[in-house]
C-alpha cells in the first residue's frame, strides 16, 4: 500500500475536522472533473457526428465550421486529463469508503457523498447518456462509463446502511427510484450477481426512505411556523443551533456550510462547528408540532 494511501486511511479513522474538509475539497473536485469532461465529451459527439454527415457539415458556412472546429480541439484537449484525474479520485474513495466507511455516511459529509454519487449516477443512466458515446473512447480519452458506473457502484455498497439510504433520499435535486432501477438494470451485465443484489436490496431502503420523506412533506402541509424553518434551506428543522449572528439554523446545513467556509453566513462573523449553541426549547417544540401533525394526518 502506497504510504499516501496508508496516511489517509489513518486520518479517516479519526474522522477530525482536517480529515472532514479535505474530503470536501475532494468531492467539490470530482464533481467538477466529472461535470467538465462530460459536457465536453457530449461537445465532442455532437461536433464529430455533425462533421461525419457531409450534408450537416457543408451547410453550415466557413465561420461556423471553424467555430465548430475550434470548439471540439479545446474539447479534446481537456477532457482526457480531466478523466484521468477523475478516475483517480474514485479509486480513492473507494478505498476510503471500503476501509473506514462510517466518516462518509455521517453529518455533514453523508449528504455531499449521496449528492455527488446520485448526480452523477443519473448523469450515466438517464436518456441523454447517449451523447457520451463517442468514437475510440477508452483510447483518445480514456472514458470508460461501464467503469465509471462501477466505482459509483461500489462505493454505493461500501457506505450501504441505514444512515447513507436516508441521505440518498435526502437528495431532491438527483435522486429519483427509476434512476436506481435503470443501474441495476446496467450492472446486471457487468458485475457479480452478489453485487447486483446487494444494490437491489439498498436501492428498496432508499425508496422506503424517499417515500417516509414524501409522506412527513405532505404531513407538515404549507402553514408551517416561521420560526422552525431553516433560513438556508427553507425545510423544517430538526436540530437548531444559535450561530454567533444570532440566527438560528438547522445543524446539518449549516455544517455544510462550514465546511467551505468557517463565517456565519448571515454576519460574515468567524463561526466553527464548536460555536454552534444548540436551541432545546425550540427543538422540543417542533418535535412536538411534528407529533401533532403527524397524528392528525392519521385521522
Amino acid at each position: 500500500m502506497p504510504i499516501y494511501r496508508s496516511k489517509i486511511i489513518e486520518n479517516a479513522s479519526q474522522c477530525n475536522d482536517e480529515f472532514v474538509r479535505f474530503v470536501n475539497m475532494v468531492i467539490n473536485d470530482a464533481t467538477y472533473l466529472l461535470d467538465e469532461s462530460l459536457a465536453n465529451l457530449k461537445k465532442i459527439h455532437d461536433i464529430e457526428n455533425k462533421m461525419a454527415n457531409e450534408v450537416e457539415w457543408n451547410a453550415l458556412n466557413d465561420e461556423e465550421r471553424q467555430r465548430e472546429t475550434d470548439t471540439l480541439s479545446e474539447a479534446t484537449k481537456t477532457v482526457r486529463s480531466w478523466l484521468i484525474m477523475g478516475d483517480d479520485t474514485m479509486d480513492m474513495f473507494g478505498y476510503l469508503t471500503r476501509d473506514v466507511p462510517k466518516p462518509f455516511y455521517l453529518d455533514p459529509l453523508g449528504d455531499r457523498v449521496a449528492s455527488m454519487l446520485n448526480h452523477n449516477l443519473s448523469e450515466l443512466c438517464s436518456s441523454k447518456c447517449s451523447g457520451l458515446k463517442v468514437r475510440d473512447a477508452v483510447k483518445r480519452f480514456h472514458w470508460d462509463p461501464r467503469r465509471l458506473l462501477e466505482q459509483i457502484v461500489d462505493i454505493y455498497l461500501n457506505l450501504a446502511s441505514e444512515e447513507f439510504s436516508e441521505c440518498i433520499a435526502n437528495d431532491e435535486r438527483s435522486y429519483s427510484p427509476e434512476t436506481f432501477g435503470i443501474a441495476r438494470e446496467r450492472i446486471n451485465k457487468v458485475l457479480p450477481i452478489s453485487a447486483s443484489e446487494r444494490f437491489k436490496n439498498l436501492g428498496e431502503a432508499v425508496k422506503t426512505k424517499w417515500e417516509e420523506k414524501q409522506s412527513r412533506d405532505e404531513d407538515y402541509g404549507d402553514d408551517i411556523p416561521d420560526e422552525f424553518l431553516d433560513p438556508i434551506l427553507n425545510t423544517v428543522m430538526l436540530d437548531p443551533v444559535k450561530l454567533p449572528s444570532g440566527t438560528i439554523t438547522d445543524r446539518k446545513h449549516i455544517l455544510r456550510h462550514l465546511l467551505t467556509s468557517e463565517m456565519d453566513p448571515f454576519s460574515r462573523l468567524p463561526c466553527t462547528p464548536n460555536d454552534l449553541v444548540p436551541v432545546p426549547e425550540l427543538k422540543a417544540r417542533i418535535e412536538e408540532w411534528i407529533k401533532e401533525r403527524r397524528n392528525q394526518s392519521k385521522k
